[in-house]
């Protein structure tokens, strides 16, 4: 093994000793054509190449070559072309000519991209942050020929409000989609339709005896997406999804051709976002055989069939998810352009953040080597951060090549992650953990610690040695929890109920903060950990009860110093609204607060208008809830929304045994107004409606007030909110009717409870 060792070492010194210099006597040559991805490649090389040598690089065309030696970009006649994947390149040496020779979409670019990495020690962390060094000149390797296609032939982080979000950004990250001018190479996306839940756009229209069936086989007409499939055995459905499919292709391609872009070549098919199943007996017969997955993909398979006939480089993208996520029964395998993605959020058996190779991921570990066996190619949604209201300290930078390299091994060809962020969605080591997962899409076997030190050392400088330590305890502590812990409240979850966990974090920060304190960059750097741990502590306040001691007015004071930098620092001032950052401020420094409700009793509806003269009361039609309407003549409007009225007798007892409780809930802040009761013994037996007390609060822009142990009666209070008066705060009440055998004596009433109308009542 040593033997070996020595004489690698010895080649790779007289391979450099072979090297020859790229100094100011180079041009930068394009075809005559002047195509223009090849000039903005050009471009970018002759730019970043003056920034580290100090030299001009002319960018000229081919027929214009002076003297000297020459960078030739793109399809040059002295390339002599070649046949690449579109995100593929080649970079070779002939004599001391180089060459970057590459596909038009995406390839060219790419190669000089990587060029400038691996030759002249350039690297691209975030559009801010770039490493540019000084050199006189850049030392080529003799005879280098290299060659490269990115691993995955799709490949897009979607990154919400983020700054990131830029074309140009993306292609330094070697990214493929989304969108793109042709002088970035275009990018690999969906035509017409979209990305996700497209059967909704293709049956919206459908007449009820084609539309889909539910459980009891009654064919419903779809109203959203979010609400029913389709039906996957009628012929007139599939016979309608394929002209629709045709008619998007052909009016894509005569769309591109007038723009000089390839046209789209991938096109979704897939469920909605809900269970795709269809109730019909024909579709439950071969559900049964085949499974729902069974189902889809030989619908898909028909489909595609009868589409590739004309456009046979068109690939459909379908899921496995809710209840197509497992693969089917049988040997049933989708055509070989069809691409399954995999999408596992609705799971409970997949800890995102944690590597696929940890024990509590094994089934989803599973579930992606079982897809293997049952598609040639897959996709796969996935989710690089959690979706609670506030999220705690958890990056995956760390488990990105465990995770990478897995899906690689799993026939993945499509890659899309959400790792979307925005003022009140920050996520931890956010840059780090695009930088590292992006080139790692693009090439699997590179090495995650080199990435991270280079990264750390120019976003951190001196501030890199404690930022480094805490991505690994951050990461550490993560896997604390034995079972999957995703769906916990972060306050539950382990390390935040661990006061020796925040002591090494907050002493890793205070020793990061220190050594950066005078450059005001590399300190808001800081302060995007520092922000999250400190808001972690405070909303985690009842798990780890204090232990470390601190002070809870300092710790919202700091909050409140390094948010706007942070903010200002990941998004555009021009979504940083002072009402914007004020919320974030409330979010971040726990600075929501409501009043608490106990246990409440009814108020008649006379002496509640004699009470409250100037209340707004928001009555039956006007009142955003989307439970079941019915007639109700003790309703002051004769109409009431019903809490059981979908429900049979036997569900309507299960659901009336226990106490009656309501609350306030905000969804963004994940804040409970501590649930209000109301006890057996104060329910009226006069079957009637009365009004109740629901808590004293701000209209947050998610609040809900929620009735019943079931949220089986939700209404958002968010068209309520007025951005203009954010702290005007209201006593919330609630017109409800309480009725059955199970809340009054004797009664021959059904079990329910009917509401008709809410009142806010301002405070002065």
């Amino acid at each position: 093994m040593k033997k070996i060792s020595v004489f690698l070492s010895v080649m790779l010194f007289f391979n450099c000793l072979l090297a020859f210099e790229i100094d100011k006597s180079y041009q930068i040559a394009v075809s005559d054509k002047q195509e223009v991805q090849d000039i903005y490649a050009a471009q970018e090389l002759a730019k970043y190449l003056s920034q580290v040598t100090g030299n001009n690089f002319a960018v000229v065309k081919e027929s214009e070559i002076s003297a000297g030696n020459t960078i030739y970009v793109g399809n040059t006649k002295f390339s002599k072309g070649g046949n690449f994947a579109p995100d593929e390149f080649r970079i070779y040496t002939n004599g001391k000519n180089v060459v970057i020779a590459g596909s038009p979409q995406r390839g060219v670019l790419f190669g000089v991209y990587e060029f400038l990495e691996r030759f002249a020690d350039v690297r691209f962390f975030t559009p801010e942050c770039e490493r540019v060094p000084s050199k006189k000149s850049l030392n080529v390797p003799d005879k280098t020929d290299i060659r490269h296609k990115s691993a995955f032939e799709f490949r897009y982080i979607y990154a919400g409000k983020r700054t990131h979000n830029t074309t140009p950004f993306f292609r330094k990250m070697r990214l493929s989609g989304w969108d793109g001018e042709m002088k970035y190479g275009s990018s690999a996306r969906f035509g017409t339709d979209g990305h996700c839940h497209t059967y909704f756009k293709y049956s919206k229209d459908f007449p009820q005896e084609i539309s889909w069936a539910d459980a009891s086989g009654n064919r419903r007409i779809v109203k959203t997406p979010l609400g029913g499939s389709i039906c996957f055995s009628h012929p007139e459905v599939l016979k309608r999804f394929v002209e629709r499919l045709k008619k998007n292709i052909a009016s894509d391609r005569a769309n591109a051709a007038k723009q000089n872009l390839p046209p789209p070549q991938y096109y979704s098919v897939s469920q909605n976002d809900c269970d795709s199943a269809c109730g019909c007996a024909e579709c439950k017969k071969f559900i049964e055989k085949y499974g729902v997955s069974g189902l889809v993909i030989d619908f898909t398979n028909r489909l595609t069939e009868a589409v590739v006939k004309d456009y046979p480089d068109v690939k459909i993208q379908i899921f496995a998810y809710f209840d197509s996520i497992n693969p089917p029964k049988t040997a049933i395998r989708p055509h070989k352009n069809v691409i399954v993605q995999v999408a596992s959020y609705q799971t409970k058996f997949h800890d995102h953040l944690r590597s696929v190779n940890d024990p509590v991921n094994k089934q989803y570990a599973d579930l992606l080597n079982n897809w293997k066996k049952s598609a040639d190619s897959l996709g796969l949604w996935d989710y690089w951060r959690y979706f609670s209201g506030f999220k705690p300290s958890a990056p995956i930078a760390l488990n990105l090549a465990d995770n990478i390299n897995a899906y690689k091994n799993s026939n993945v060809v499509m890659f899309f992650t959400e790792f979307e962020t925005a003022p009140k969605d920050l996520l931890s080591f956010y840059d780090l953990t695009f930088y590292v997962g992006s080139r790692l899409l693009d090439d699997p076997s590179k090495n995650v610690q080199t990435m991270v030190d280079e990264f750390a050392e120019t976003y951190y400088g001196a501030a890199a040695p404690a930022m480094k330590k805490l991505l690994v305890l951050l990461t550490e502590a993560v896997k604390k929890d034995k079972n999957c812990a995703e769906y916990l409240n972060f306050a539950q979850r382990t390390y935040m109920k661990d006061a020796e966990f925040f002591r090494q974090a907050f002493a890793l920060i205070d020793e990061a903060e220190k050594s950066v304190a005078n450059d005001k960059n590399l300190l808001t750097r800081v302060w995007q950990e520092k922000l999250l741990i400190e808001s972690a502590y405070l909303k985690a306040w009842n798990s780890h009860k204090n232990k470390l001691k601190l002070d809870r007015k300092k710790l919202q004071e700091s909050i409140s110093k390094m948010l706007y930098p942070v903010l200002r620092s990941f998004f555009d001032p021009s979504i940083l609204s002072k009402k914007v950052v004020a919320d974030a401020d409330r979010f971040y420094a726990e600075k929501v607060v409501f009043e608490k409700t106990q246990n409440v009793k009814a108020v008649p509806i006379a002496d509640f208008a004699q009470k409250h003269p100037q209340a707004e009361i928001i009555e039956f039609s006007k009142l955003p809830c989307g439970n079941q309407k019915v007639n109700d003549a003790d309703s002051p409007y004769g109409r009431a929304f019903s809490h059981s009225a979908k429900y049979s007798e036997k569900q309507r007892a299960e659901r009336h045994k226990r106490q009656f409780v309501f609350g306030l809930y905000e969804k963004s802040y994940t804040k409970y107004l501590v649930h209000g009761t109301i006890k057996p013994n104060d329910i009226p037996q006069d079957e009637k409606y009365h009004w109740y007390y629901a808590g004293t609060t701000r209209l947050y822009k998610s609040l809900s007030l929620w009735l019943h142990w079931t949220w089986g009666m939700s209404i958002s209070l968010n068209k309520f909110y007025d951005e203009n008066k954010p702290d005007k705060k209201y006593n919330v009440y609630f017109l409800i009717k309480i009725q059955g055998p199970a809340y009054v004596k004797n009664s021959t009433s059904l079990n329910d409870v009917r509401l008709c109308a809410i009142a806010l009542v301002e405070q002065k």
